[in-house]
């Protein structure tokens, strides 16, 4: 395989859940779901993980949040963009770390993560980047 080109996983989950966002490490999909609407702070969101063929393995994995929308990760951390915050969450221990407010924040949307651990968060309503 070249480098810079990753083989397609394709998982098709069907669900009365409301997914918005994947990140997938190793064997393991994450999926954000925001269950209720997606810009109120209504902690009906989450995130799920996913089996390989699509079923869920745990729709509950974290729940309590908003409208979480991008996921990236980062060693073993897994970073949720969730409305107006960053939401930190150990991934072997599947706990939430840290929720960190954005000052001016209205409506994050996707995150990524720099090969240094520096996060990039997008917010749509105010056109930028966090």
């Amino acid at each position: 395989m070249a480098e810079g080109v990753c083989k397609e996983i394709q998982v098709q989950c069907e669900c009365n859940y409301q997914p918005d966002s994947d990140y997938q490490q190793g064997n393991c999909p994450f999926v954000s779901l925001i269950d209720g609407a997606g810009n109120v702070k209504d902690g009906k969101g989450g995130v799920a993980i996913l089996n390989l063929d699509g079923s869920m393995k745990n729709v509950n994995w974290i729940t309590g949040l908003n409208a979480p929308k991008g996921l990236a990760i980062y060693k073993n951390t897994l970073y949720i963009a969730d409305l107006t915050a960053v939401v930190s969450v150990d991934i072997p221990s599947g706990k939430i770390i840290n929720k960190l407010e954005i000052a001016g924040a209205v409506f994050l949307n996707d995150i990524t993560v720099d090969n240094k651990g520096v996060l990039y968060v997008s917010d749509t309503r105010t056109n930028k980047i966090h």
